[in-house]
């Protein structure tokens, strides 16, 4: 086991390697009922064999080169979720992905793993699977301590597996079956894998949104799906810090585990006193605070969380239905908690936490007894701004780096992420543009106007930051904005602007934040017209109508209730040419005809409402302009948002 030493004054890191089984206590699944974990055989019986068959939803065009990622919704849920996925979308390419949507039937995990591997193939490096999907089942006999011998300790289990989906070119089979007799595996086959080899390493990460076990899941997901928008766009909200919350059994490990949270939040409540972690201490402890991160460290079953107290003689019991009704306001959560992950079982615990909740988004953890150790190679990555999915995968090869040992895969082989793992952890700095008030609009040639712009701090710290705005290509001026409060805005005054010489310009606001970790709304354009005025006249010259044909970006994009779209005719293309401007969806469907006629040589603006051909307004998401002349054509993306 690898552990880093951090010294807060120092700033050193050590690094130790301990090539033996760590000595550290398993997970066990402990509940005051007595359940037992759900078997494959009665999980097969809940879902009747179903023909795989997969359909291209939502696909970029070829031309753009961002991250690739692949969104895989269950075909059942998808027409209650397309309005939800769309504004996934729009978010995804905002954040430089070029996300593909599929819908998806059957439950045969070999076609999933197969497509995700061609996916991978074509540059796909995350997925996210919503919905019943296919899950791959994998068992074993746990060997705690490498030794070879079956301890008193070490039994059989089976358990959902998703490193099945995530190493696409390493040998999975199934060569055993279970003697229920002997509670031992023997040759034979019983559709549940039971051997891996080959080139182990992950390729892509995998993240995973399993509803149907806790109930209305088109509502739940809908739910979700907000939060995630609300996430990505600052306006869930969060508070800057963890809560580590550490039981007796790992008391030894507290301290460093605690810094390993640390790697990715500074600020942190740190619980690891035998006699005070219990169920009556965390209860009030999630309701009353805001966390963004919760690493929970309990024995558990996915029905909740068991604490010993009283030296260890006697359990406190947290149940996972509490969940709802508690509706802790936490983002995030490491469950080193057995089975809390288990997402084949009714209610299970790390569902509640990132289904059921108000500001729930991401759980990762374990579907069997084990968990995640060496945190540093998670939380690591999670620093320097990798999602969830990523850091969870490059986790996962560090485990895999001289290949896995038994113990390892006892420890390590149920580890799954709920949720979108497309996500990463907090925007504890982020200032954006509100609203650029002056100069939008018409305006008199020759007046004085003093450019202004709302600014606010969607951040969790108080802030110094500049802002700078151009109009056109004649005016620019930067200003200060000090000391401004978390949740607070402002009014930013520029040098005055003379409006002149005539046309239309572009008005561009950028605020610019060392560390800022949201774009989203750092950039604000709009523009503003400049006409004769009465009485007044212009000094400056007219804008000349350019040679070429030019297709403007379109602004503001995004936009949430209308857009204006720029195009200029050049003298030699315009008598008797014919403009076509049409609005296309991403998957090449036309949506809007916005105009059709013969227009003489010049600069022009339309605007389009978000709206079709009959007047309805189309679904959040990625759209294309294109403009057609008899000798030209331009198409540009334009992102609708509601």
């Amino acid at each position: 086991m690898r552990i880093w030493l951090i010294s807060a004054l120092a700033g050193l890191i050590v690094n130790i390697v301990f090539a033996a089984p760590p000595n550290v206590k398993v997970t066990r699944w402990v509940s005051p009922d007595n359940s037992k974990p759900l078997s494959f055989q009665e999980w097969q019986k809940r879902k009747p064999k179903e023909s795989w068959q997969v359909k291209p939803i939502r696909q970029l065009p070829n031309f753009f080169t961002d991250t690739r990622v692949d969104i895989l919704v269950e075909s059942a849920l998808l027409p209650s979720l397309i309005s939800s996925i769309d504004t996934l979308i729009a978010d995804l390419i905002r954040e430089n992905y070029a996300p593909a949507v599929y819908a998806v039937s059957g439950n045969a995990p070999e076609s999933l793993r197969s497509f995700l591997l061609n996916e991978y193939r074509n540059g796909m490096v995350e997925a996210v699977l919503v919905g019943d999907l296919p899950i791959a089942w994998f068992q074993m006999i746990d060997d705690w301590n490498n030794n070879g011998i079956r301890d008193p300790d070490e039994g059989y289990e089976e358990f959902p597996c998703e490193l099945y989906f995530m190493d696409l070119d390493g040998i999975w089979a199934d060569n055993l079956r279970r003697l229920d007799t002997l509670d031992s595996l023997v040759p034979g086959s019983d559709g549940i894998f039971d051997t891996h080899y080959g080139n182990q390493t992950p390729e892509i990460g995998i993240s995973r949104m399993p509803v149907s076990v806790l109930g209305y899941p088109v509502q739940t997901l809908q739910f979700y799906f907000t939060k995630d928008h609300g996430y990505r766009t600052a306006q869930l909200p969060v508070r800057d810090r963890a809560l580590v919350y550490i039981d007796d059994d790992w008391i030894p490990y507290a301290e460093q585990w605690d810094l390993d949270v640390g790697l990715v939040y500074p600020y942190r409540v740190f619980i690891w006193d035998a006699e005070q972690t219990r169920a009556a201490d965390y209860r009030p402890r999630i309701d009353s605070a805001p966390y963004q991160w919760i690493g929970l460290f309990a024995h558990s079953w996915p029905g909740g969380h068991g604490w010993k107290y009283n030296s260890g003689q006697d359990w406190d019991w947290f149940w996972a239905y509490e969940i709802p009704s508690i509706n802790p306001v936490a983002v995030f959560y490491n469950l080193f908690a057995c089975s809390n992950a288990r997402f084949v079982e009714s209610g299970y615990c790390g569902g509640r936490y990132v289904f059921n909740t108000s500001t729930g988004l991401g759980a990762i953890g374990s579907t069997k007894t084990g968990s995640m150790l060496e945190f540093q190679d998670f939380y690591g990555q999670l620093a320097i701004g990798k999602t969830l999915s990523e850091s969870f995968r490059q986790w996962f090869n560090s485990r895999i780096v001289d290949g896995f040992e038994p113990w390892e895969k006892s420890w390590f082989y149920g580890m799954c992420l709920i949720g979108d793992g497309l996500l990463k952890t907090h925007f504890p700095i982020d200032v954006g543009i509100r609203r650029i008030i002056a100069p939008i609009g018409v305006i008199d040639s020759g007046s004085v106007i003093v450019p202004q712009v709302k600014v606010k701090n969607f951040g969790n710290a108080q802030v110094d930051f500049s802002i700078i705005l151009r109009i056109g290509t004649g005016y620019e001026d930067i200003q200060e904005v000090l000391g401004l409060s978390s949740g607070d805005s402002a009014i930013v005054s520029f040098f005055p602007w003379t409006a002149r010489p005539l046309g239309t310009w572009v008005v561009r606001c950028t605020t610019l934040l060392s560390g800022d970790l949201n774009s989203y709304n750092n950039l604000l354009i709009d523009s503003v017209v400049v006409v004769p005025g009465p009485g007044i006249a212009d000094k400056g010259t007219v804008k000349p109508v350019p040679d070429r044909f030019i297709l403007d970006n379109p602004s503001p994009n995004p936009f949430f209730t209308q857009t204006k779209i720029g195009f200029t005719i050049p003298k030699e293309s315009a008598l008797g040419g014919k403009v076509e401007l049409e609005i296309y969806s991403s998957l090449g469907k036309r949506v809007r005809h916005l105009k059709s006629s013969v227009l003489k040589a010049g600069s022009y603006q339309v605007i389009w409402d978000g709206k079709d051909d009959q007047g309805l307004s189309v679904s959040p998401g990625v759209y294309f302009y294109t403009i057609k002349t008899p000798d030209s054509k331009a198409t540009k993306r334009v992102i609708f948002m509601r």
